[in-house]
């Protein structure tokens, strides 16, 4: 998946208008999962792409057959190098952003369940292809985003909700109509899982600062945060063990 920036530094102070108290937090949990990726592709170079991907992608039948687990494998493992940095650098874009202005306990959340949103939709919409990448969580991100925005669009400024809508356009044209073999189903399903997140989530009143979560938001965001971790280790032992062994 490829992305456009959706700002300078300089534009960042101009794209939200926060309430009064309002202190500015740096990404916690987005450095984690990049690296987490990175773990699981450096792995996958050690007993070979195919033989990665053949082990962790998710496809119908074999998804029907008993292998769930393939909705947590495939989201972390990717196609190749530059699938994986256009991927890491998308997570960064949009991670640091929401760390910024929502409950950093969202980005994990939000990238779990987009991931399984995403990987359901694209068994349901392409029964005869595998697919892999972290793609569908990292779109549920912008779907979240976008959302936020909207639910509090009297704090934000135009061109950030122009910026992300011309994300979502960008996304969907590249996979439709540029780039071959996009699992166009699995960045649609995380977009609109990402969304559903953020409208049940994000506080209609905007004088609450929506950083702060309740504590069952909270615990579900470091739970998604421990399983995501947990799932990118046992996919690059089992990478190792499968191939190497």
């Amino acid at each position: 998946m490829s992305v456009q920036e959706i700002e300078t530094e300089a534009d960042a102070q101009k794209r939200y208008h926060p309430p009064p108290g309002f202190v500015e937090q740096k990404p916690f949990y987005t450095p984690f999962l990049i690296g987490a990726l990175v773990v699981v592709s450096v792995a996958q170079l050690a007993v070979g792409l195919e033989m990665s991907v053949d082990i962790a992608a998710i496809n119908r039948p074999l998804f029907l057959a008993g292998d769930y687990w393939r909705l947590f494998t495939s989201s972390v493992t990717h196609a190749g190098l530059i699938h994986l940095a256009f991927n890491s650098f998308a997570l960064l874009s949009f991670g640091r952003i929401q760390e910024q202005m929502a409950p950093r306990e969202s980005v994990p959340l939000v990238v779990l369940f987009a991931s399984i949103g995403g990987g359901l939709l694209s068994i349901a919409w392409n029964p005869d292809s595998a697919s892999v990448g972290a793609s569908g969580g990292i779109i549920g991100l912008l779907g979240y985003m976008t959302a936020y925005a909207l639910i509090r669009r009297k704090l934000m400024s135009e061109r950030f909700l122009y910026q992300l809508f011309g994300n979502i356009v960008f996304v969907l044209v590249l996979g439709i109509f540029v780039i071959p073999n996009v699992d166009n189903a699995g960045h649609i399903g995380g977009l609109l899982t990402g969304a559903a997140v953020a409208w049940f989530e994000v506080p209609r009143n905007l004088e609450v600062d929506p950083r702060k979560p309740g504590s069952v938001f909270r615990m579900i965001g470091i739970a998604s945060f421990g399983i995501t971790l947990l799932s990118a280790a046992l996919t690059a032992i089992a990478f190792l063990y499968l191939g190497l062994g």
